[in-house]
């Protein structure tokens, strides 16, 4: 998933409570990198 948007998108479905878990799986997109999003969600 290479879009210009991905960061929005994967806020998007950090806000609607997808798993970290379920994100990586679809995007491949390193752990470290999602948690990061996840910490933008909550702080």
């Amino acid at each position: 998933m290479q879009s210009w948007d991905r960061v929005f998108i994967i806020y998007d479905a950090i806000q609607m409570g997808i798993p970290l878990s379920r994100i990586h799986e679809i995007t491949k997109i390193d752990m470290w990198f999602l948690k990061q999003y996840e910490e933008l969600h909550f702080n």
